[in-house]
């Protein structure tokens, strides 16, 4: 029976150790904060549709909208590379206007368009 436990504690052990090698530990991915303004939204839907199309631009995250206001927030992997160029096309793709986008970047960088509103 003590053979038996020694044997048992050595296969929990040996479990543990390749659950550690086989599981590495990975850093999260930096992200970037993306803000924007969409004129042209009408109502609860048009805003789930424009999450749609926001969603193929890469692994967004944590995606906020207010479709009264036309106000789009989410995170983006900085290593997707998301420009405004892309959220100027993105927006116009889904047939509505875009007001203002701010993608601040994690290294503290700002762009820009357009006259981002006071909250």
């Amino acid at each position: 029976m003590n053979q038996m436990n020694k044997f048992y504690k050595s296969v929990i052990v040996l479990q543990m150790l390749l659950f550690m090698v086989m599981v590495p530990l990975q850093a999260a991915d930096p992200l970037d904060q993306v803000e924007l303004k969409v004129d042209g939204m009408g109502c609860p839907y048009c805003s789930l549709g424009f999450i749609k199309k926001v969603k193929k631009l890469g692994d967004v995250q944590d995606i906020d909208s207010e479709y009264e206001t036309g106000i789009f927030m989410f995170k983006i992997p900085t290593a997707e590379g998301v420009s405004i160029d892309d959220l100027k096309k993105l927006t116009k793709d889904a047939g509505y206007t875009l007001v203002y986008a701010k993608i601040e970047r994690i290294d503290g960088k700002v762009e820009q368009f357009g006259e981002v509103e006071d909250k």
